[in-house]
């Protein structure tokens, strides 16, 4: 039947019942008052007033009601449109998760005819390592009364896979369930391009892994050719001058083999200095600990600032690639808080628990903004903690920076580092 046909009979049915029973109850009551009372106190007329009243009333409800269908229908009518045109896909589901509508953007998106998916279940669809994430969200509605979007994996007609983002929301009646709908749309384009991304970024990350290592590695072998070439060959010329020295012959030249002496000396400290910079031999003899002892006191020496270095593990056993990034990011920290924060004190502390080693470095210097870690200024500066970042992320492990600059209460990082 038309729907202008429909409200107008439906009006008019339901006034004409109006009109029905309250005529037959002003005249039933009118009958009983007759009864009850003297004729001389019924008033006369008064059932058709009464039936006047009614048929009035009746008359108005009839036009009301057809004006308020009029308008449940073209409200109807525009959100039906919305759906049945959308996009998105549109379904909503019972209490038993079966679908009860479906919005024709199904055609497009999954390939199914609406008829084929009326009154399965949604779970059907859903890719099973998916079930449980989808499970969850709907509990977080269930229980909450709102819930997140989701992306979720759904199956097409041709057994293929695509990413749907998902946004729910209840529908209830007299404070209880009775469905939920949702509306859907494809994301499988971004799905995979954040996926290459992360790719990209994984590659990336193990590129500047690589680089790092190489250059650890160069690091390690000038100094190592420092020690054992340089360092050895000016060892040999100061005992050569010692003999010649002691020679009475050529008591003439001693002030000009003193001389020499004093210069090599000089160039056998700076040797031994510039091996322990590009890589401290203590580091891979001794490990990790002991390097940060003989770390502490080297800072204190050479920069004359107190460093505290505490522990509760006497030895930690770490591969290559973690140890050398560990010690280069404790001197970048201890480097920074040197050169920037003006800090008369550091503290280094070492805590080994359960899932693996938590590092926390501070300082009692001026602080700076750590927001602006990230700026092209700090960058093109060489500015460091965007480095150490990278180096730690390397690790699989996380860095947190605290700073006060308007307080002046100093900067502390911590660092975890997980370990197998």
């Amino acid at each position: 039947m038309p729907t202008k046909k429909l409200e107008f009979y439906l009006s008019l049915k339901i006034a004409f019942i109006y009109f029905l029973v309250g005529s037959l109850y002003i005249i039933f009551s009118d009958i009983l008052l007759e009864k009850m009372l003297p004729p001389e106190t019924v008033t006369e007329f008064q059932s058709y007033k009464g039936l006047a009243y009614v048929f009035l009333t009746s008359f108005l409800l009839f036009f009301l009601l057809k004006n308020n269908l009029k308008k449940i229908n073209t409200s109807e009518q525009k959100y039906r449109l919305l759906a049945d045109h959308s996009k998105d896909l549109i379904f909503l589901v019972n209490p038993d998760s079966e679908i009860v509508y479906l919005s024709p953007s199904v055609k497009d998106l999954l390939g199914y005819e609406v008829s084929e998916a009326i009154g399965r279940k949604k779970y059907d669809f859903i890719h099973p390592d998916d079930l449980k994430k989808v499970e969850n969200n709907i509990n977080d509605l269930l229980l909450k009364g709102k819930s997140k979007p989701i992306t979720y994996r759904v199956k097409n007609k041709a057994n293929d896979y695509i990413w749907f983002e998902s946004l729910k929301e209840l529908i209830t009646k007299n404070n209880k369930v009775i469905g939920i709908v949702s509306s859907c749309r494809d994301v499988t384009e971004r799905v995979e391009a954040n996926r290459a991304i992360k790719n990209y970024q994984k590659s990336l990350q193990n590129l500047t892994t690589e680089i790092f290592l190489v250059e650890e590695k160069q690091r390690k072998e000038i100094a190592a050719n420092i020690h054992d070439h340089l360092s050895q060959s000016l060892v040999i010329s100061k005992m050569k001058l010692k003999d010649l020295r002691e020679n009475t012959s050529l008591k003439n030249h001693v002030s000009d083999i003193d001389f020499i002496n004093t210069h090599i000396t000089d160039a056998l400290e700076n040797s031994r200095k510039i091996t322990y910079d590009l890589c401290p031999p203590v580091l891979y003899q001794l490990g990790i600990i002991d390097t940060m002892h003989w770390f502490s006191d080297k800072i204190e020496e050479q920069y004359h600032i107190k460093v505290e270095f505490t522990t509760n593990i006497e030895s930690i056993q770490l591969d290559d690639n973690e140890l050398i990034s560990i010690y280069r990011s404790i001197q970048e920290i201890v480097t920074n808080s040197i050169k920037h924060a003006n800090a008369s004190l550091i503290h280094i502390d070492f805590k080994f628990v359960d899932e693996g080693l938590n590092i926390l470095v501070s300082d009692n210097g001026k602080g700076f903004n750590v927001d602006n870690i990230l700026s092209n200024k700090i960058l093109s500066n060489g500015f460091g903690l965007f480095t150490l970042k990278e180096r730690i992320n390397n690790l699989k492990g996380t860095v947190n920076i605290t700073s006060k600059p308007i307080i002046e209460t100093g900067t502390i990082v911590k660092i975890f580092i997980y370990l197998q």
